[in-house]
């Protein structure tokens, strides 16, 4: 079975435990807190004023957070960044960028280095996930958190090879794409104890 499939099945099996226990699954899994902050994972937009106005779109909506899915070029992705931290340098807002791995690492380290000027907080995908060494010299350089995707080769022995490299911040992963809640169980307990 491929990982999607399995996820499936194991999530109708951790659903179906919940509700024997008359448990919500967050509780079932042991609730450390029941709240988190939301962003707006912004879509691609054509345009810098598409991307203005859906943020003021969304802060009317109570938003505080947004993530920018970029062009992945390198001369547009800095305008992009030098205009939104004109454009809401005297606000509470906070800043992430998702490169889908279109950079190599200079390109990376370029735009990672222009968002380290403002309220940005992370840089996912900046570069392919299996680039470690390279990811380990953006966490090291740049000011903001540094991710992965979390869409390709996210196995436990990948995860472990990721930190001990020292490659990221912070892991990423959809319980959907890995396995199910089992495989993304095991995954944070392996992020958790690396801290």
């Amino acid at each position: 079975l491929s990982d999607a499939a399995r996820a499936s099945i194991d999530i109708a099996l951790w659903d179906l435990a919940a509700k024997r226990a008359g448990l919500p699954l967050y509780r079932l899994l042991g609730e450390k807190r029941n709240s988190i902050d939301a962003y707006a994972s912004l879509p691609f937009y054509e345009s810098l004023p598409e991307y203005l106005a859906a943020v003021d779109d969304y802060a009317q909506a109570g938003y505080e957070i947004f993530k920018f899915h970029v062009w992945g070029l390198l001369k547009e992705d800095l305008e992009l960044v030098e205009l939104v931290q004109q454009t809401y340098a005297d606000t509470p807002y906070q800043f992430m960028i998702d490169a889908e791995s279109a950079y190599d690492t200079e390109q990376a380290m370029a735009v990672g280095s222009a968002m380290d000027k403002g309220s940005f907080i992370w840089l996912e995908a900046p570069i392919r996930d299996e680039h470690h060494e390279q990811y380990r010299q953006l966490r090291d350089q740049l000011k903001q958190s540094i991710i992965p995707s979390g869409y390709t080769l996210y196995s436990a022995q990948f995860v472990r090879q990721g930190i001990q490299h020292g490659a990221w911040d912070a892991g990423r992963f959809d319980a959907t794409v890995v396995g199910g809640i089992s495989r993304a169980l095991q995954l944070l307990i392996i992020a958790d104890a690396a801290n």
